[in-house]
Order: structure tokens, then sequence, then C-alpha cells
């Protein structure tokens, strides 16, 4: 059951990255502190990178987001970086669209 309810969170909290919206050095109040801010910009770096492919990541990136972004995770580092650098289906697990 621990298992589920982490996965769901780590969803979440993929979506919840990837729907931060890049507006530049000119943003609105996002609710965000600066330090999530920097990873938010971090992870959007890294994603542009390397177009969503763990494979393509360099070691240094990788474990700053295992480490500090997925919190010892590799399997929600990779959902996270898949999510922002547009890999992730809109429907995961569920029938295919039609």
């Amino acid at each position: 059951m621990k298992k589920v309810s982490c996965r769901g969170a780590v969803i979440l909290l993929a979506a919840c990255l990837v729907s931060v919206p890049v507006a530049g050095c000119h943003r609105e109040d996002d609710g965000l502190s600066p330090k999530q801010r920097q990873t938010v910009d971090r992870l959007d770096e890294i994603a542009k990178k390397s177009g969503g492919d763990w494979d393509k990541v360099s070691q240094a990136d990788r474990d700053y987001l295992v480490n500090e972004v997925a919190h010892g995770s590799e399997q929600s580092a990779k959902m996270m970086l898949m999510a922002k650098g547009g890999k992730m289906h809109a429907n995961p697990g569920g029938p295919p669209n039609r």
C-alpha cells in the first residue's frame, strides 16, 4: 500500500512541476519558494538538454534528480524527467485513446 501511495505522490509532484509556467525573469507569484523555483528551473534545463531521455542525462544531473528532487527514488526521477521532456503520455496506465 505504501508503494502505491508513494507512486501517486510522485505523479502528483511531477504534474505540479510540469505545470509550473516558465515566464522568464518576470514571474507572477506562483506560490513556490526560491529553492523550489530553482529546482524547477534546473529540471527544465536537464529535460531540455536530454529531451526527456534518461540515458542522455549526465551522472551529475542524475545524482541531482535522484537525491535532491526525487528523494532517493530513481524511478521517480525518471518519471519527472519524462514528464518535463514531454515523453509521458496523457493517459498513463489507461486504455489507449481512440
